[in-house]
């Protein structure tokens, strides 16, 4: 059965973007001035907060 459209799907993926776009800045921060260690630290929190949402909703189906 189709649910239609869901904002917290949208959400998740772009949540999961950021982390990997956080993640490429890696080598290239350093080079305009940035810090390496913000943009991996901004993308570790980006993954973290989808595995916990992947996380809840494993919770959610299988209940206790």
């Amino acid at each position: 059965m189709f649910m239609g459209f869901c904002p917290y799907t949208v959400a998740l993926v772009g949540l999961f973007t950021l982390g990997i776009v956080g993640l490429t800045k890696r080598e290239s921060a350093p080079a305009r001035g940035g810090s390496a260690a913000l943009a991996v630290t901004g993308a570790y929190v980006c993954f973290a907060a989808c595995a916990a949402a992947v996380a809840y909703g494993i919770y959610l189906i299988v209940g206790k």
